[in-house]
């Protein structure tokens, strides 16, 4: 609340700051938000409001180490965080997601369970142990070179379906693609229904 004395004819602007706010710890992470318009101060918090339609976010190479604050972006439907010092990602609030860049860090562990959206998946020089998109229904790009799996857990659908490694095309190729699974990862790993086995 405030009290305004009223002495003379004045114009009074007031501006208003939404509620709701979703903590980002990383300062680069932060950073990269002001730069974009989506934040204002280096308070280790970006308002719910400014993130959450945005449906395009490029946070290549800036150093993040903590993604923490990305579940606020609700309508994120492309994400690029390659070459960063990520070791953990939480994207289950990231629904919209349909592209997706982890390239170039050092994520050992990804849950994409909640992203049923995603056809573009691109997980190459990474330390991911294990890896499931048995629960994507619709065609997948996949990059997952340089990484320690060994499985890559998939449905009966994507089992059955050509994997054609020759035909596909390296990143930085985006859908639409004329591929169906088109899917590059290192030698040795097995595609599998069930890879605890």
């Amino acid at each position: 609340p405030m009290e305004i004395t009223m002495t003379k004819s004045m114009t009074i602007t007031a501006f208003f700051d939404p509620i709701e706010k979703t903590y980002v710890p990383d300062d680069n992470f932060e950073k990269a938000l002001i730069d974009l318009g989506l934040d204002r101060l280096m308070d280790d918090h970006v308002f719910d409001l400014y993130v959450s339609e945005v449906d395009n976010l490029n946070l290549s190479g800036l150093g993040i180490k903590d993604i923490t604050g990305i579940e606020a972006f609700t309508n994120l439907e492309s994400l690029d965080c390659s070459n960063n010092d990520l070791n953990t990602i939480d994207l289950s609030k990231n629904i919209e997601l349909g592209n997706l860049d982890l390239s170039g860090n050092s994520i050992e562990d990804i849950d994409l369970t909640n992203n049923k959206n995603l056809y573009t998946l691109i997980l190459s020089d990474n330390s991911v142990k294990r890896l499931d998109i048995s629960h994507l229904t619709e065609w997948l790009n996949l990059w997952a070179v340089n990484n320690n799996f060994t499985c890559v857990q998939v449905n009966e659908d994507q089992l059955n379906s050509d994997h054609t490694l020759d035909d596909c095309v390296s990143p930085p190729y985006l859908p639409p693609s004329p591929f169906l699974n088109c899917i590059i990862v290192d030698e040795g790993v097995t595609f599998s229904l069930n890879c605890d086995n």
